[in-house]
């Protein structure tokens, strides 16, 4: 099953609006992209059908862009500068109370992902996604199926114990 990706986009911001959290877009990335890592992990399946691209800066997909800006009804995206001055895109929702119908289950993993993240810096979740096997096994400015590399993951797990 593959969960729309717009209702876990407001889920994260209204995470990190009510836990006080900025959430840019690359930390939006991030951390859809290590929800999708920990379900192959944990369920052998995506959360989302977002086929990844390892970019510069973090796992990538045009979609999630796309979706915020296609909704801006209820997305509102602010334009900002970190601490040294580097571009950001800060996200905030306009409406509020939008249903969200994720099985407890998905919940679990979500919540568990957005819990273990929320603390971390933007840097500190920078490196714990590059230290992921995706993103150490794959090139630069390519695509890459994170389902195939979650079970190559496993089997090599596997083999090594």
């Amino acid at each position: 099953m593959n969960n729309d990706i717009k209702e876990l986009i407001y889920y994260i911001v209204a995470y990190g609006d009510k836990n006080n959290i900025d959430i840019t877009l690359y930390r939006l990335y991030r951390t859809i992209y290590l929800i999708d890592w920990v379900f192959c992990i944990n369920r052998n399946r995506q959360f989302t059908n977002i086929i990844w691209f390892f970019d510069n800066y973090c796992p990538y997909s045009k979609n999630i862009l796309s979706i915020l800006k296609n909704n801006n009804d209820l997305f509102y995206l602010i334009k900002t500068k970190d601490e040294q001055g580097v571009p950001r895109i800060k996200i905030k929702l306009l409406k509020k109370f939008l249903t969200i119908e994720f099985s407890d289950d998905d919940k679990y993993i979500i919540n568990f992902v957005l819990s273990k993240t929320s603390s971390f810096s933007q840097n500190e979740l920078k490196n714990l996604v590059y230290n992921t096997y995706p993103l150490k096994t794959t090139k630069r400015y390519s695509f890459f199926n994170i389902l195939e590399k979650a079970r190559e993951y496993k089997k090599l797990k596997k083999e090594n114990n």
